[in-house]
């Protein structure tokens, strides 16, 4: 008989308390513990704190952070207060199919993978209707053998077999749900800037999670072998160095072969719109690009270009969290404690980065 191992259900809030509660009672049935991580106001900390002892769930347990604009920087601090072994991370405009919720435990008992990439969906709706256009995502995992560097968007790090999970089982991203998190990210562009060093392993990280193969170092594989080869022999032609800042030719070769890919994959080839988002299809990459390389100029040639660079480099390599050392419990309380009241979000974050990079921190 095989032993059904314990599932703690990590959640990233803030100021999304409807939302958080809903997801709450959707996964408690499958979770022996619930890690909420929340940046929310101090009202809406309440209403979660309220939530939790009206509803008798012992198994939620709630830590409230300083919000730093988005969730990624503090992956790892939540990560840290999970008790058991494996972890399924959702986010509030997420959800899982019964599929997957009644299967969960069976499937990460017994194996000898360290995490599963669930196919999600990422325009469905509440009804249950879903557009064809997926992605992989590595949202359940043991925690011992995964890390976060606190990107945008990231996949976590996995020091071990990566498994992809059957069809049948699926997360659903919930258009109803999305809130407006967007703005938030489009602050940190400035930082997305790479030296030749870390643009092949942008690269090199774009091609894994198309591909999501078992391997969990995809440079092994003989495609990412490839791959690699390609971008030395390109770089040592054009005698580009290690620490230099790509070109803007190689900054819209970057950014459109990911859009075209994304667009190829959601099928998405004539302008149209879904609910309220227009997708403007294959055409708009030249421009969007064009537009984008615009504000590259922009960043290059502003003031603080080098620190940006600098830092931007940093962050690429290390990662946000270990930059800033957020996967210290000691930090987060310090945050808490000193930015208590005063106004939050990107901006602090950038704030902190800047402060890193000087000394100040």
């Amino acid at each position: 008989m095989i032993h059904l191992q314990r599932l703690s259900v990590l959640i990233f809030s803030k100021d999304d308390v409807d939302n958080a509660i809903s997801l709450i009672k959707d996964v408690s049935a499958i979770a022996d513990q619930i890690v909420l991580v929340d940046s929310s106001s101090t009202s809406n900390l309440g209403r979660l704190e309220a939530f939790r002892k009206n509803s008798g769930l012992t198994r939620l347990e709630i830590f409230h952070t300083i919000a730093l604009g988005y969730a990624d920087p503090l992956r790892m601090f939540g990560l840290h207060r999970c008790r058991h072994d494996w972890v399924l991370h959702l986010d509030t405009d997420e959800r899982v199919n019964d599929a997957l919720k009644n299967d969960v435990k069976r499937v990460v008992s017994g194996t000898e993978a360290h995490a599963f990439a669930i196919k999600r969906y990422e325009e469905a709706h509440l009804n249950g209707e879903t557009t064809s256009f997926f992605t992989w995502q590595i949202r359940l995992y043991n925690r011992n053998f995964v890390r976060f560097k606190g990107i945008t968007h990231e996949q976590p790090i996995v020091d071990g077999t990566v498994e992809r999970l059957d069809d049948k089982y699926q997360m659903l991203h919930i258009a109803e749900l999305q809130g407006k998190a967007s703005q938030e990210y489009t602050k940190m562009e400035m930082f997305e800037r790479f030296s030749y060093e870390t643009f092949n392993d942008r690269i090199l990280d774009y091609a894994f999670k198309a591909m999501m193969p078992a391997q969990r170092n995809f440079r092994k594989t003989v495609l990412g072998k490839c791959i690699y080869g390609v971008l030395r022999a390109y770089e040592a032609l054009t005698f580009r160095k290690a620490d230099q800042e790509i070109s803007n030719l190689d900054y819209f070769t970057l950014y459109s072969l990911r859009d075209l890919a994304f667009q190829i994959k959601m099928r998405h080839f004539n302008a149209h719109k879904i609910e309220k988002r227009s997708w403007e299809g294959m055409a708009s990459i030249l421009p969007n690009r064009m537009e984008y390389i615009k504000r590259i100029n922009k960043w290059r040639s502003a003031k603080d270009s080098k620190t940006i660079f600098d830092i931007a480099k940093k962050i690429e390599k290390i990662g946000i969290i270990k930059y800033l050392r957020l996967d210290e419990d000691s930090t987060i309380h310090m945050l808490n404690k000193k930015y208590a009241g005063k106004k939050q979000g990107v901006s602090l974050l950038i704030t902190l980065l800047e402060d890193r990079y000087y000394g100040r921190y």
